[in-house]
Order: C-alpha cells, then structure tokens, then sequence
C-alpha cells in the first residue's frame, strides 16, 4: 500500500480496493476543502497528523460534526488496512478478503470516537489500531458461533434488539417485523429445551409445542397486535421463526460486503454522500497552545519511562525470563502464538502457556502504568480505562520489542 504523505489528502481521502489488493485513494471534494479552509486559518507549525486528529476527535466531542467524523474516518484508513492485514496473516482464513477484514475494523470508528481520550496517553491512531484488531477478532467470533448454532438455539440467545435489528436489514416490513417479534417470545416461552452437552445444538420443538405456540400467539395477537389481524397455524409459525433465524444468521455473518454499501448503524448512501458540516472554529484556539502540546509530549515521555522501568524489572527476574522471550517473538519477531508454542517449546498444543504468558506480561505493566495514571493524572480507573491502557500498552510494546529486534 502507497501511504499518504499530504497531509490534506490524510484527511479527505479513502482506500479503494481492486481485486483485493490496494487500489489508490479516492478523494472526497468537501472534506478536502474544509481541511484547506481548517489549515489556512491555522498558525503555522501545525502540520502534524495526530495534532489534527486530536482536534478533529475534540470538535466531534463538543458538537457531534459530521464533518470531524469523516475526516477521522478518513484519518484512520491505513490504521485500518494494517489491522485488516496483520489479523489475515495471523488467522489465515481464506474465506474471508482483505477488503473483509478492512470493512470490519473501519466499521468500528464510531467506538474508537465514543471511547478514547487523549488523557489516558495513547495516541489517537494506536488506540484505534489496537481496537480494530480486537474488533476483527470479535466479528469472526461471533461470525463463528452464529454458523456454529442451529437455527433455534440461535433464535434463544439472540436479544429483542438484534433479532429487530436482522429483521430490518433482511428487508421484513415494520408490520410484519411485530409479528415476528411476538412469535419469538411464543417460542422463549414454550420451547424450553431440557439441558444437552452442547448448547449450539437446540432441537427443534416438536408438533406438540409447535402448536401450543401458534396457540399462545393467535390469544396474545388480540392485545399486542391488531386485533383484526387473523389467525395463524403451526406451520406459519415455524415458517416465521425459520425467517427470523435466517435473517439473525446473515446479520451477524453476511454472505457478502461491499465496501460502497452503509457502514453498521447509517442511514441509505456511502461514505462521501454524506454532506459536512462547517468545522467548530471556535474549538482551534485552545488545542494549538503550546502548553498542551508540551504537556502531551511529557506524557508520553514519562509512559515511555514508565514502562521501561517495568520491562527492566522483569529482565532482572530470573522467572520472568520467558515471558519476555514469548513478548519478544510475539511483538518483536510478530510470530504466531502457534508459532511460537512450536518453537520454544517444539509443540502447538502448548499455545495457551504462550498466550498466558502475554496475558501475564501485559497485567504487570498495566499494574506499573495505573499507579502513575491514578497518581498523576487523577483519573479514576474504570473498564474504559483500563481498556486503553491496554491499548497503549499494547502500542508501546509493539514499538518498543520492534525497534530492539531490528
């Protein structure tokens, strides 16, 4: 891939793939001409991507602008294509394109927006990197369980709000969508199947409580529904609830993608559809004094600091040895936990000592950096922290091990 230099074009432009390879960058007219308007009004000195970042993410914040969301969603196209990438070379799985994985990690803007904060001394663009990956990760996780799952163990472990949510995107009408919706909490409430080995394996009701639940359904359409709506058999029922199972099945796992198809949670029409808004002006002044700008160079220079006392603590621990050979292999060398199982300990099923040992490594340098974030910063630590301290944990290590393998 060709990365953009321009710092206009980091901005205002978006990756195209052609035959699964990359293919350039498209350029979207609005979003280039409000960053020229943006750098012409800005001092001098301020050409830095991450500073812009940092100030789009803040005009997001204060004003939910359309327009700061789409040029971090631009920003962060390559951040996305490298997460798409490092995740295929690690899984292997040839089912799934690289423009697959590329539309999963960018689909996950909106929570890298919501969730991070520039105080907690991850970059903008690490953060992301570190929430894409996860991202991918728990899309093929859920896309394997859903295909895993039978059809009614599906429907009893879906929720009200995704079952609503297929339904709609498969293309079932508002009415009928109600209908659906009842059926299925006929079916919660009758179909209640005794306790297997497996739960992906629910059986199907049988003719018995199938036509209980047409039953329950045709007395409870008279108060939920309207009641001039007619009534319906087993058969119908089944055939409904098959519909819904069908339609959770292709949400969580669709068959195809397209990258000029509405990004999760948007309305109808692509990326450079949607019309931007005038940038906040007023939010330019306080991001570009000097003082907050040495005061983010601090910061990263004491976690920086911070982190490598920890790494030498561990290095002069006899029993801490191998996890920072297993660290070094991992972020360092960027190898496989298979892999590695394979070569410190010449076989693969020993995978979960790899994996922890990095769960270990990474929870005592967590310990180390909330001392000082809770010390010095004075931030109270909750799940939203601690997961993105994790993630600049997980950045420096990658920076740090990569740099001493080279």
């Amino acid at each position: 891939m060709q990365p953009r230099q321009d710092l206009i074009n980091i901005f205002s432009t978006f990756l195209e793939f052609k035959e699964d390879c990359f293919g350039g960058w498209n350029s979207d007219a609005k979003l280039r001409q409000s960053m020229e308007k943006s750098l012409a009004r800005s001092p001098s000195g301020k050409e830095q991507a991450e500073f812009w970042a940092l100030y789009w993410h803040q005009v997001w914040q204060d004003c939910y602008s359309k327009t700061a969301r789409e040029h971090l969603y631009a920003y962060l196209q390559e951040t996305g294509y490298y997460a798409a990438n490092k995740i295929r070379a690690r899984l292997r799985f040839t089912e799934y394109s690289l423009s697959d994985y590329f539309q999963i990690a960018i689909a996950r803007v909106d929570k890298v927006l919501r969730n991070f904060n520039s105080q907690h001394g991850s970059s903008f663009k690490g953060y992301a990197a570190v929430a894409f990956e996860k991202g991918i990760i728990d899309e093929l996780r859920q896309v394997n369980q859903a295909l895993g799952y039978s059809n009614f163990s599906l429907l009893r472990r879906t929720s009200e709000r995704r079952l609503k949510q297929s339904l709609a995107t498969y293309g079932v009408a508002a009415a009928k969508i109600d209908k659906y919706l009842l059926a299925w909490d006929c079916f919660k409430i009758l179909h209640v199947p005794t306790q297997a080995k497996s739960n992906t394996k629910t059986a199907e009701p049988d003719r018995e409580t199938w036509n209980a639940i047409a039953q329950l359904y045709n007395s409870e359409r008279i108060s939920q529904l309207n009641p001039s709506e007619s009534e319906i058999n087993a058969a119908t029922i089944q055939q409904w609830l098959n519909e819904c199972a069908t339609a959770v099945r292709n949400y969580i796992a669709p068959q195809n993608r397209s990258l000029n198809a509405p990004l999760s949670g948007q309305e109808t029409g692509e990326l450079q559809d949607i019309l931007p808004e005038s940038p906040a002006e007023s939010l330019l002044t306080p991001l570009i004094e000097q003082e907050e700008q040495q005061q983010r160079i601090s910061e990263q220079e004491q976690i920086n600091s911070i982190l490598t006392a920890a790494l030498a603590k561990l290095a002069n621990d006899p029993k801490k040895q191998q996890l920072l050979d297993i660290a070094r292999l991992y972020y360092g060398q960027e190898l496989t936990q298979q892999e590695i199982s394979l070569q410190l300990f010449g076989n693969k099923q020993k995978q979960y000592v790899v994996s922890r040992s990095l769960a270990k490594l990474k929870k005592a340098l967590v310990k180390e950096f909330a001392e000082w974030v809770k010390t010095k910063l004075h931030i109270s630590l909750n799940t939203v922290v601690l997961e993105q301290m994790g993630a600049t944990i997980e950045e420096w290590l990658e920076k740090c091990l990569i740099l001493k393998e080279s």
